[in-house]
């Protein structure tokens, strides 16, 4: 035998016989193991209770491929191929094993666990001799703990042994040099592994291979049981009956290595002052499913199981957990992400695991902010990786954002990146919330409502950036909660409304309610919730309170921590307070962002449009600075835009936001009304709906809002019937909800589901008109409530209410106009005109509306004619000191900003009124209104056609939305549309602030020469024009210019004609006026106090003394007919 394997090694006789004896020097005796190696052994492994010999297998994942470290000389692999052996044994020095590094080090070295796979023999035996077992296992053992082959077999079984040699030399196997073991010569066998493994970490070996370095030495044999587990298969052909003694010898392996590697872990320095924790990690962050992975997974699986139970199994991996919360705390989206969070989830998959990592007392650091939750908080680092916030990825993305023209395609590839990110995490949460033991979920929901109630304040007008988390950081624990709410979204889940009442995750007692004060709620708590009720009565001290009609006969809320939640329903509410602090401040971010850029891109485009005014002056040089400065902070506010409206507006994101949104809109609408969408609702308000927080109907607006408003980068269609409902049932509805704001958003989503072709939408156009054509609810009611709305939206009760009714307004008109093309709902527009007390408001505001917009915007507009006729001569320009020209230049654009707003706003109140009066005369020429319509669209003819139409001229009048042919034309409809009324010709005619006939007249030469109308119309309104004047002939000298004071209208000191008594300060005012009073304030002009047009009381006596000097007065004037 040692010929034989003197003659496959090469050497000498000699040079054997020197490093056998060399071995017998340093090697103790059989069962005389080293003082050190007993000591430790005793000591360590009794402690972590790893056994000499393990039969038991274990549960394992699939097999990987073979593998196996490059050998050096002394060590040749069973599995090389020949030319790999003989090339590897001429090499001069043995390759270097990994050093892995200390655990601060983020990237230890990986260990070198690959090698060639081998190629079937076709000399390979069918099947190994049956004396050769005991030969077979000892091979075995010594390639996976890398020491010597020693074979001192019977005589009787020499044979087979050799005969197996010879078979597996044929297949590229090759035999390291022969040594004895405790003094003589025997095989390997499991008795012996032990105290094997324990001689190279303490370092009684010879071998030079993995000196001073025990952990490589681990990471190689447990590797090396991984790689070789299915060698008698593939080799030997080892009889089915020996398979199971092999698997018993391979799980014994892998048990006390695993001992050993947890012994390094627990109790670092015990054999070496290296770590085995980079080693682990090195494993778990290789390419999932590669050899290095699976022996990782593998490692993993044997600890847990073999610790499982026991509590070193957190001595064991809180160090990996720690240093690979560390090691992603310190990586970016531009770094090496996706192998940690690939560790984190092979890490998490163990159920024991979770436990480990939720026991941390870095899950949930205690008191720490949003900021401090995202970078110290155990999963706050994985969270974090996005491009969101990351202002080099835009760089690099959006390199020339104004005039890129792929950026759709660079959207892809950053949503690809961000659902890559977000499925890991979602996998990660789904393995902590699946625990068995339901400490995992409970962990899990805590950690998630922390990262909420710590970011509360992003909802703020004033949000301290230095507390709150990142929105990348929040959109990926969102795009995680929508991935869990993904399996109930289409169902009818059992959610429990009394989750946000009596849940301890959150505290909504500083949240506004939806139809009910703090005080409301407070009163509604079981008395036992004490705590509960104080916080709800502290926070109502800061509002104003509204009184609604409750439902008296519900039983009182539980008290706080009394009652348990199902998880559908923790979910739900914790990813709809996630929409309120974490996607609608980031869209408002966003806003933003967006508006900085066209004010930026504006400030630009101003300066190169003054470039001949500036560039030859001493200014210059400021000036072209200040280009580069402005055309910098545009390209700047745009890369951030972009790189956040590619994962805003994320296909999957918006799918599963929007059946979100469509389960929280049936939701709503099932706690009022539990057997169907209903109008009007029920007249008591559910207690349960009226103390939910007004976020709940909040985010579905402003988010589908989002959705809609930027459909063209959202390539998906988002359900909306049943949002339908929900928008049409609350619409009208005030004391459902409260909040006008809230109501507005009602509006303005309704407003973006009109299909228009200059408009993309998240659904085509037919499904967009279909949510108008078969929506029964919509057809019986919408245009009602929109009425409705467009009234009471004149007093909000809040400091900008005069500005916010114009917005409102608007998409009101927008609608409106959109319904008025179907039969169906311009009957229902005809009804709704039927009721005077609404019309009359109605139009009154539209006309009130109309003669500001347009006013302001004409005002506006002259002032930039000015300044532009100004500038157009250079000299007198230059004149002007540098200060009154940065004036003038300021006021300029300020004049632009405004004017295009006001004249969109004011355009669409004349389109409106134009559309209305084609078919709709009567209710515009009622006494209440004729006079002030009339009013305005004398002012306004006298704007176009008089002497102050050219202060209007101004250059490029499309940038201002000034189309003066278009507004005279429509000007002209109007009166021809109401010239039939005899009330609304006298009242042109009674208007002395800006009636002129020269002036109608010149508006009717304009429509003829600039051909804004037809011959045919043009005539029409000239006979109107003459009509009008011949009027206001036949009524000169019919005025009663004195009158005694008794019959005079004490606000407009007029005549009055119809007087009545207001109740509360007894004063007679005539009733015309009082009601174009009410019309904008519904109180009494004296009191202050409220007051309707019914409550006011006739004074017959009067008005027959006031029709008795009327008629007096005629007679004497001969106008008695």
């Amino acid at each position: 035998m040692a010929g034989f394997l003197r003659s496959f090694f090469g050497g000498d006789q000699q040079q054997q016989q020197q490093q056998q004896e060399q071995q017998h020097a340093t090697t103790p005796t059989d069962g005389d193991t080293p003082p050190v190696a007993e000591d430790l052994r005793a000591k360590r492994l009794a402690r972590f209770g790893a056994p000499q010999q393990e039969s038991t297998p274990q549960q394992c994942p699939p097999p990987p491929q073979q593998a196996q470290p490059a050998a050096s000389p002394q060590h040749v692999s069973l599995l090389q191929s020949p030319a790999v052996a003989t090339a590897a044994s001429q090499r001069a020095s043995p390759p270097q094993s990994p050093q892995p590094q200390q655990r601060s080090s983020p990237q230890p070295p990986s260990p070198q666990l690959v090698a060639p796979a081998r190629s079937p023999s076709p000399n390979e035996p069918a099947q190994a001799p049956a004396g050769a077992m005991e030969a077979w296992e000892h091979l075995y053992l010594a390639r996976v703990l890398h020491s010597s082959v020693v074979l001192a077999l019977p005589d009787a079984e020499q044979a087979s042994a050799l005969q197996l040699i010879e078979g597996l030399t044929e297949q590229g196997v090759e035999f390291i040099t022969d040594v004895s073991f405790g003094g003589e010569t025997r095989c390997i066998t499991s008795q012996l592994v032990d105290s094997i493994v324990m001689n190279w970490l303490v370092g009684s070996t010879t071998s030079d291979t993995y000196k001073g370095d025990p952990l490589a030495y681990l990471a190689h044999c447990f590797a090396q049981t991984v790689f070789e587990r299915d060698l008698p298969r593939s080799v030997t052909k080892v009889p089915q009956s020996r398979h199971a003694h092999y698997a018993e010898v391979n799980t014994m392996c892998k048990n006390l290595l695993a001992s050993y590697v947890a012994i390094t872990i627990t109790q670092p320095g015990t054999f070496s002052q290296g770590d085995a924790v980079p080693y682990i990690l090195t494993w778990l962050k290789a390419p999932e499913h590669s050899r290095q992975y699976d022996v990782g997974v593998e490692l993993t699986a044997s600890l847990c199981a073999k610790y499982g139970s026991s509590g070193d199994l957190s001595q064991i991996f809180r160090p990996i957990l720690r240093e690979l919360h560390n090691e992603m705390a310190h990586t970016s989206i531009s770094g090496s992400f996706m192998p940690l969070i690939q560790a984190l989830r092979t890490l998490v998959s163990q159920q024991c695991l979770v436990l480990v990592a939720t026991s941390l007392d870095e899950w949930l650091p205690k008191d720490a902010t949003g900021v401090q939750l995202e970078t110290r908080s155990f999963l706050g680092p994985f969270f974090a990786v996005s491009s969101f916030n990351n202002g080099q990825v835009a760089k690099e993305y959006f390199p020339n954002p104004t005039e890129q023209r792929n950026i759709r395609d660079v959207m892809s590839t950053i949503r690809a990146c961000s659902t890559t990110i977000q499925q890991e995490l979602t996998e990660v949460m789904l393995s902590v919330l699946k625990e068995q033991s339901g400490e995992g979920r409970a962990a899990g929901v805590r950690w998630f409502a922390r990262v909420l109630e710590a970011n509360a304040s992003r909802t703020r007008l004033q949000v301290d950036r230095e507390t709150t988390s990142s929105d990348g950081f929040l959109l990926n624990v969102g795009a995680v909660l929508l991935g869990l709410c993904q399996p109930f979204l289409e169902k009818q889940p059992n959610i429990d409304p009394l989750f946000l009442i009596c849940s301890d995750l959150m505290d909504l007692s500083r949240e506004t309610m939806l139809a009910a004060s703090a005080t409301d709620i407070a009163s509604w708590v079981d008395p036992r919730n004490l705590d509960r009720q104080q916080r709800f009565e502290q926070a109502d001290k800061e509002r104003p309170h509204i009184e609604v009609a409750h439902d008296d006969q519900e039983q009182p809320f539980p008290p706080r921590g009394s009652k348990k939640f199902n998880f559908t329903t923790e979910c739900f509410f914790l990813t709809l307070r996630w929409f309120h602090v974490g996607a609608l401040p980031a869209i408002a971010d966003n806003n933003r962002l967006w508006e900085a850029a066209q004010n930026h891109r504006s400030l630009r485009d101003s300066l190169q449009e003054s470039r001949n005014l500036w560039q030859m002056t001493p200014e210059a040089p400021l000036k072209e600075a200040e280009l580069h400065k402005e055309t910098d902070l545009v390209d700047a506010a745009l890369r951030a835009v972009f790189t956040r409206v590619a994962e805003l507006t994320h296909p999957t994101f918006i799918t599963r936001a929007g059946l979100f949104f469509d389960l929280l809109a049936r939701w709503l609408l099932h706690i009022v009304s539990p057997s169907g969408p209903v109008v009007p609702l029920p007249s008591r308000v559910p207690r349960i709906f009226a103390a939910l927080p007004e976020f709940a109907v909040e985010t579905l607006l402003r988010f589908l809002n989002f959705a809609n408003r930027e459909a063209s980068l959202v390539e998906t269609a988002v359900p909306m019937h049943h949002v339908m409902d929900f928008l049409v049932c609350f619409l009208g509805d005030v004391a459902y909800i409260r909040n006008p704001y809230l109501r507005s958003k009602l509006v303005q989503l309704v407003r973006l589901l009109i299909p228009e072709n200059d408009r993309s939408s998240t659904m085509s156009q037919q499904q967009l008109l279909s949510l108008f054509t078969s929506h029964e609810i919509a057809k019986a009611h919408l245009v009602s409530a929109l009425m409705n709305f467009y009234v009471d939206i004149e007093y909000t009760g809040t400091h900008t209410q005069f500005y916010d009714k114009f917005n409102w307004r608007y998409d009101v008109q927008k609608i409106i106009m959109f319904l008025w093309t179907m039969p169906r709902y311009r009957q229902c527009v005809a009804q709704a005109f039927n009721h005077k007390e609404v019309f009359n408001k109605f139009a009154q505001y539209l006309v009130n509306d109309t003669n500001y917009l347009l006013d302001e915007s004409l005002g506006q507009l002259s002032k930039i004619a000015t300044i532009q006729l100004l500038q157009a001569d250079r000299d007198a320009w230059l004149r002007l000191d540098r200060q009154t020209r940065e004036e003038k230049e300021q006021l300029l654009r300020q004049s632009e900003g405004q004017v295009q707003h006001f004249f969109t706003l004011g355009q669409s109140t004349i389109d409106f009124l134009h559309l209305l009066s084609r078919e709709l005369v009567g209710p515009f020429v009622q006494p209440v209104v004729v006079d002030s319509l009339a009013s305005m669209l004398n002012y306004f003819v006298e704007m176009l056609a008089g002497p102050k139409s050219a202060e209007l001229k101004v250059h490029n009048p499309e940038k201002y939305k000034f189309n003066p042919k278009q507004l005279l034309g429509q000007l002209a409809d109007l009166y021809v549309a109401l010239a039939s009324s005899d009330s609304f010709v006298g009242a042109v005619v009674k208007d002395s602030r800006s009636y002129s006939n020269a002036t109608f007249v010149k508006a009717v030469d304009l429509l003829q020469a600039l051909r804004i109308r037809h011959n045919d119309f043009v005539s029409e309104f000239r006979r109107f024009v003459e009509k009008a004047h011949e009027r206001f002939l036949a009524e000169q000298g019919t005025e009663i210019d004195e009158y005694p004071d008794e019959f005079t209208d004490p606000l407009l000191q007029t005549l009055m004609r119809d007087p009545v008594t207001l109740p509360a300060s007894h004063t007679v005012v005539d009733r015309t006026t009082i009601q174009r009073h009410l019309l904008n304030d519904p109180t009494d002009p004296f009191t202050r106090e409220p007051l309707t047009i019914d409550q006011v009381i006739p004074n017959g006596e009067l008005k027959a003394k006031i029709d008795a000097f009327v008629a007096e007065w005629r007679n004497k004037n001969g106008l008695a007919k």
